[in-house]
């Protein structure tokens, strides 16, 4: 492993792609303009037409199934989930990019019963297996993996990421990843997606990893990488992980002490707005929720993602 880490070139990133496109939308700044100067239960425009329409107050709109033409107002009055997309389609700040997934399918002689069954050579294998499928460096891989989730399976972001790559449930969702506390669906899944942020920015390793870290839609909205002391911190990692680890080698081993969590365990989630439930069984905190037909977009600390639609079961009011 180490002779290969120190063949691996970073700069061979180009993935092969062979699935239909998934366009992102990427919004710049439109949720405040959207929730300025609404205030209480006031009569809010969310025609479009500049007629206010009265609302319901949030308490009668706990749960938000997923269907054409629901909104949620909160406790401010402003509508966050709504079928009126010409409103927030006419707003700027938006970007149209094409980014394309295959459909993940782990061969079944590469999964084991339980994530802390993977041996090192295991997981060697597997990341050397999805860096040739993706084009990218197995060190770059691994340096991910160190830093997102020190090689723990079962790791939980206070964000809803999961597993050694911290793939969000809508980004599992929409790559058909059914488990992302397996590691071998978790590394095929995360490598893919890492190697479509390369393909996003134009092979600029700090402003992939960074649309990693914090979202894509966060890195357009900034004009590149956010200032996010966590972000930037998060890509002088990978970077110094990388590093040593062409020039060192490294024998990835999974934590064995560690314990699945519950599919809906998020820490840190009871401050959140809003709890996402997907089809899947896997969950994502939220502040903000807008409806762009066919995505949703997520803001939850500052970072914005966007979701595919039909993969969201429900939206609820947290607490």
């Amino acid at each position: 492993m180490k002779a290969l880490l120190r063949r691996a070139s970073i700069g061979h990133i180009a993935g092969r792609v062979a699935a239909a496109p998934l366009c992102v939308l990427f919004c710049a700044g439109f949720l405040a303009d959207i929730a300025s100067g609404a205030e209480g239960n006031a009569a809010v425009d969310i025609t479009g037409t500049g007629v206010p329409r009265k609302t319901a107050p949030a308490s009668q709109a706990q749960t938000i199934p997923m269907q054409k033409g629901v909104e949620y107002i909160d406790e401010r009055g402003v509508s966050t989930l709504t079928n009126q997309h010409d409103l927030y389609g006419n707003l700027p700040g938006y970007t149209a990019v094409e980014i394309e997934y295959d459909p993940i399918v782990v061969p079944g002689r590469l999964k084991k019963t339980n994530a802390t069954s993977y041996s090192s050579a295991d997981i060697e294998h597997l990341v050397q297996r999805y860096a040739r499928r993706y084009g990218l460096a197995p060190s770059l891989i691994l340096a991910v993996i160190r830093a997102e989730s020190n090689f723990d399976p079962y790791a939980v972001s206070p964000k809803g990421a999961r597993g050694l790559m911290q793939l969000m449930p809508g980004t599992a969702a929409a790559m058909h990843v059914g488990d992302p506390f397996d590691p071998a669906q978790n590394i095929a899944g995360g490598t893919q997606y890492l190697a479509r942020m390369l393909r996003l920015f134009h092979n600029n390793l700090d402003l992939a990893l960074a649309a990693y870290n914090a979202g894509p839609e966060t890195v357009k909205k900034y004009k590149g990488v956010p200032p996010f002391p966590e972000t930037r911190q998060y890509i002088r990692n990978v970077q110094a992980f990388r590093a040593r680890f062409e020039r060192e080698g490294v024998t990835p081993k999974l934590l064995a002490g560690a314990k699945r969590p519950g599919s809906s365990y998020v820490p840190g989630a009871e401050g959140a707005r809003y709890i996402i439930r997907f089809h899947s069984g896997l969950t994502q905190p939220a502040d903000q929720v807008v409806e762009k037909s066919p995505y949703y977009y997520v803001v939850f600390q500052d970072r914005t993602y966007s979701v595919r639609m039909n993969l969201v079961k429900e939206i609820v009011k947290s607490g």
